[in-house]
């Protein structure tokens, strides 16, 4: 799958680019500022450990990022063939799904398996 960073990183750069669609007056549809602020202090703080088995662990870390990766193509397939409306609609939800994903899935693994976290990647509370 063609893309240019892990969908840990599009994740972060999706919920950036919805800050700057908020200020710039189109409100963002499920969360707010403070949302987006405190989601990692939030998950860490509720995550139990969703998978124990360690190999088991990495195949679901390697899907949730191919997921990332997929959406992260889709978002490139879009901005190539629709309007700048089009565009900044899909990218605001794509980014709330990658930010779902990266929420309730990855960071569970990461926090009970943070050896999972790609090379390279920082996610705060865990490898930073």
């Amino acid at each position: 799958m063609a893309s240019n960073y892990f969908g840990v990183q599009a994740a972060a750069r999706a919920l950036a680019a919805a800050r700057n669609i908020h200020r710039d007056g189109i409100a963002p549809t499920s969360f707010n500022q403070a949302q987006l602020n405190n989601a990692a202090t939030r998950t860490l703080a509720r995550s139990g450990n969703m998978i124990e088995d360690r190999d088991l662990a990495l195949e679901v870390s390697n899907r949730m990022l191919k997921i990332n990766a997929s959406i992260d193509d889709s978002i490139i397939f879009v901005q190539q063939h629709c309007s700048v409306e089009e565009i900044e609609r899909f990218k605001m939800a794509m980014g709330e799904v990658m930010y779902k994903v990266f929420e309730e899935a990855l960071i569970p693994i990461y926090k009970k398996h943070p050896d999972l976290v790609p090379k390279g990647q920082r996610v705060s509370g865990i490898n930073d």
